[in-house]
């Protein structure tokens, strides 16, 4: 299949060359998607990084290459591929190669880089994708994200258990057949000791050597050591005495007796230390096989040393005793015995391999081994087999008794950390001998809980995310297809449409939204429609107020010109009420100077006043700022009006010139928010004429009095002048200031200095 996905691809780059980006986008992402399943499908152990690739790739070249509305689509695609691609790297049947160990590290390197670019772009442009699209985005990474945490937590927990498990199971094996092996040398041992012991050993050892042979008790000595070699006749070569000298004086094998066995390790090391002796894995000088040997020392019943008797196994023992049969899988499990020269001794699949050095040895520890005839006298290239993952395997033991690899490798630069182990080890350390057993199994057999665990998880996250995604498109559709129809019916009442409205379809977050966006579109609609009325209305206003400024502009007494004010704003502008309340002169209360209707008249009569600083009217006044109640039922310090009942909102606006406030004009409405900021502007503006008004009317009137003052005294004057006489003078001064006065109570009292009476 390479030619085809090669094909592929230059059809692509030919499509996309030729002016058609999107289906040379597809033929791309289709063939990319066949490579990495074709991969993952003949190369083991690259699931996970064809899987993060596909992921990556096609969601990154969909956002590139394909319209808005396919690529939308993209994290589904790619989530369908990388499905496939883990299922496949799960349940393919058949055998794989598996990828070099030093390509995968770069492989997922590459593989975290390009990860984390691609979510640094989709991060960037996070806000310029469809609305669809973020919502799908944020629903998987919301959902699956926790999902695929928590499956990689628990997968890798119950990984670890059961990995555990399997290599407490392989520790058990171990000990199992260490302690097959100790039970052997021990049974042995005190077996051959309590042989030792018998009386006739004895007996038989203390005849002289020339009588021993025709003697009846060396007959009897002959049978026992037969019977002793029954015991089992498959392992056991022979049964021997050696007597003080070393000599072999009876044996089941005829050709042994006479021979001179001073040399041997067991004969020495019984004349040295009278113990009970158990040898190595050593070549027989007499039959040149690999052999066990057991002894103990003869005593005489004074506790003389007498001799030695002696057993010799055939090594083939140790090969059936560490043949060990597993529930993990009895046919492909491997049991391997090494003693401490690193030695060989058994091998359940490889028998060949025994007594046989697990590592390169040097000239002179060859001879030193062979010496000791523990090493074959084979040439040194026959004498060992460089097994690195088991020699430091069993190097390792004492800190790391569980180690992974190919037991049988010979590759001097095979890591036992790579991740291509073919069998997981236990070593366990035998107490009666200084060997150590090596119980190893397939991870393939061994693992295969964990391998099916691994799988069900995948099947269920598998599950999950395929729900999560259609839900997430589901969704997705379902929240952004309000929200677009709301976009295009603002797109229509911004190109002039001021009768488009929303659909309102539900009762949440968007279908409030819709709805006050049905709100502000009727009222932009009714704003536009009655745009010529306010204008109309608002200039009428400002008509009546220069209308208003024009008419007290000519009034000179003070009470017309109040009742004009009054009249004028309440029939121009529809007013409930309308007062202009004055300072007295002590500025102690502001009296009302004028109203309108029969309630002003009314309150005029009763000389209504306001104490300064109360209510509305008052403070207006105290504060030199217009008091604005759109509801006086919420306004702190209103004061009601008995006659007046249907007030709801007022406003109390200052007259004033340059500071100084000569009253307040206070305008009512019987209707709640009757009055507006704007109502008080205008009336501000009035009010401002009003008192220009006013301090003309008084300047006149000021104006008035003096001259009528000065024509009166210029009167009195003449008149005086036309007199003839004091007294008639006098007449005339207290009755023309009487008449001014208007009051008959005037005296004038004449004085002179005292130089002048006498």
């Amino acid at each position: 299949f390479p030619w085809v996905i090669g094909l592929l691809c230059l059809i692509s780059a030919g499509l996309i060359i030729g002016g058609r980006p999107s289906a040379g986008g597809r033929v791309f992402l289709v063939s990319f998607s066949l490579g990495l399943i074709l991969l993952t499908m003949n190369l083991s152990g690259i699931g996970f990084v064809s899987a993060a690739l596909a992921f990556v790739v096609i969601g990154f070249m969909a956002d590139l290459i394909l319209p808005n509305q396919i690529s939308g689509w993209s994290p589904v695609f790619s989530l369908v591929v990388v499905v496939a691609i883990l299922l496949l790297d799960a349940f393919v049947p058949w055998q794989r190669d598996w990828m070099s160990e030093n390509d995968l590290p770069v492989a997922i390197a590459i593989t975290a880089a390009l990860l984390m670019v691609y979510f640094f772009v989709v991060a960037r442009q996070f806000r310029m994708l469809p609305l669809h699209t973020k919502l799908m985005y944020s629903f998987l990474i919301a959902v699956i994200l926790p999902v695929a945490v928590v499956g990689g937590l628990s997968s890798l927990l119950t990984r670890q258990a059961l990995t555990e498990n399997a290599d407490q199971t392989l520790l058990s094996s171990a000990a199992q057949v260490a302690a097959r092996l100790d039970n052997f040398v021990l049974n042995n041992l005190s077996e051959i000791r309590t042989q030792a012991q018998a009386g006739d050993l004895a007996d038989f050892l203390e005849i002289p050597p020339a009588e021993r042979e025709s003697s009846e008790a060396g007959q009897h000595i002959q049978s026992l050591l037969n019977v002793y070699k029954k015991r089992d006749p498959v392992f056991i070569n022979s049964y021997g005495i050696l007597d003080r000298k070393g000599i072999s004086v009876a044996d089941t094998n005829p050709d042994d007796v006479g021979i001179d066995k001073s040399d041997r390790s067991y004969y020495n090391e019984e004349m040295s230390t009278g113990l009970n002796y158990a040898s190595t894995l050593v070549q027989s000088e007499d039959t040149g096989e690999p052999v066990i040997y057991f002894s103990a020392p003869i005593r005489s019943q004074s506790g003389e040393l007498l001799g030695v008797l002696r057993v010799r196994y055939n090594a083939v023992i140790l090969q059936q005793l560490l043949t060990y049969k597993e529930s993990f899988g009895a046919e492909q499990a491997l049991s391997i015995l090494v003693d401490d020269h690193n030695i060989m001794l058994a091998n359940s699949e490889m028998p060949d391999l025994m007594f046989k050095s697990i590592q390169p040895l040097e000239d002179d520890q060859i001879a030193e081994l062979q010496s000791r005839r523990l090493l074959s006298g084979l040439p040194a290239d026959q004498l060992f087999v460089d097994l690195v993952v088991l020699a430091k395997g069993v190097q390792n033991s004492v800190t790391q008794p569980v180690f992974s690899g190919d037991i049988h490798t010979t590759n001097p630069d095979y890591s036992p950390d790579s991740p291509f182990h073919r069998e997981e080890a236990a070593v366990a350390h035998m107490s009666a001998m200084p060997w150590n057993v090596v119980v190893a199994a397939p991870q393939d057999v061994l693992f295969a809980p964990v391998k099916q665990q691994a799988r069900s998880i995948l099947l269920i996250g598998i599950g999950v995310s395929m729900l999560v995604v259609l839900l997430a498109v589901l969704l997705s559709q379902y929240i952004s297809k309000p929200v677009l129809s709301l976009t295009e019916t603002a797109n229509k009442l911004a190109s002039g449409d001021l009768t488009a409205r929303a659909a309102v379809r539900s009762r949440d977050e968007i279908g409030m939204l819709a709805a006050t966006f049905n709100t502000m579109a009727a009222d932009l609609h009714n704003l536009f429609g009655s745009m010529e009325q306010r204008v109309a209305d608002r200039t009428r206003a400002l008509s009546t107020s220069a209308e208003v400024s024009r008419r007290i502009s000519s009034i000179l007494d003070t009470n017309q010109l109040i009742s004009e004010v009054v009249e004028q704003l309440k029939s121009a502008f529809s007013f409930y009420h309308v007062h202009i309340y004055l300072f007295d002169d002590a500025r102690q209360y502001l009296v009302m100077a004028g109203g309108s209707g029969e309630a002003g008249k009314t309150m005029l009569a009763r000389g209504h006043k306001i104490v300064r600083g109360r209510g509305l009217v008052g403070r207006a006044a105290e504060t030199v700022a217009p008091v604005l109640a759109k509801d006086v039922s919420q306004a702190p310090g209103w004061l009601p009006n008995s006659l007046l009942p249907d007030t709801r909102s007022e406003v109390a606006v200052p007259i004033a010139t340059g500071g100084n406030v000569l009253g307040v004009l206070d305008v009512q409405q019987d209707r709640v928010n009757g009055l507006a900021e704007e109502d008080a502007d205008l009336l501000q503006s009035i009010a401002n004429q009003v008192a220009v008004a006013l301090q003309n009317t008084r300047m006149y009137a000021q104006a008035q009095h003096r001259a009528r003052r000065e024509a009166l005294i210029s009167a009195i004057g003449q008149r005086i002048q036309h007199t003839t006489s004091t007294e008639e003078a006098l007449k005339i001064a207290v009755r023309e200031v009487g008449r001014a006065l208007n009051t008959e109570n005037v005296h004038v009292r004449v004085g002179f200095p005292e130089d002048e009476r006498e």
